[in-house]
């Protein structure tokens, strides 16, 4: 049984990335901020020593893959990057360097606004063609989702699309799934946007 880890894993999308995970045989290791989330890991990547401590303390060799999922909408500077830049660049570098395969998959934004949730996405899709070229051992890829039908029925304001169907999260989590298994791509991102991000 291969084992992957999914930060951000018991809401929304991270919900649907690990339950479709676990029911196609992954063993899913989730990681949330809050104390009642049920998460295998509790941790604030807000708090950079906390995070370190953390990624010091995971057992990498025993991970198969990454899920970087977890992610900060509004917030000061400095937590926006550290959530959605810093953290998942520097778990990727973990994995390239104590394992000799393994997968990575970062979530992104292809059409976030020009703020600083937007630069530290945008940075991460750059990151990720980066440490995909730097790190042969390991794929790095992205997924980019675009507004979403969430399961509790709340739904995110929808720009134009070519298809009527809104994307779920439970397409987002099918597209991670195939960037996990797959063994001959790297550094590409995946849009699950309807086609929004060609028009």
């Amino acid at each position: 049984m291969k084992t992957v880890l999914v930060t951000g894993g018991t809401i929304g999308i991270g919900k649907a990335i690990s339950s479709r995970l676990r029911e196609h045989g992954w063993k899913v290791l989730s990681v949330s901020h809050r104390a009642d989330s049920g998460a295998d890991y509790i941790v604030d990547f807000t708090d950079k020593k906390a995070f370190l401590q953390f990624a010091n303390d995971l057992p990498i060799k025993e991970i198969d893959a990454i899920v970087n999922n977890a992610g900060l909408l509004i917030g000061d500077k400095d937590a926006l990057v550290m959530v959605n830049l810093t953290a998942p660049t520097f778990l990727t570098e973990v994995m390239a360097k104590y394992r000799e395969r393994g997968a990575v998959v970062n979530l992104l934004d292809l059409a976030a606004e020009k703020n600083d949730y937007g630069y530290t996405k945008l940075a991460l899709m750059l990151k990720t063609i980066d440490q995909a070229k730097a790190h042969p051992n390991i794929r790095v890829n992205g997924v980019a989702p675009g507004p979403i039908s969430l399961p509790e029925g709340e739904h995110l304001k929808a720009p134009k699309r070519v298809l009527k169907r809104r994307a779920t999260s439970e397409d987002v989590a099918e597209a991670v799934e195939f960037l996990l298994n797959t063994e001959s791509i790297t550094g590409h991102i995946i849009p699950v946007d309807g086609g929004a991000s060609i028009l």
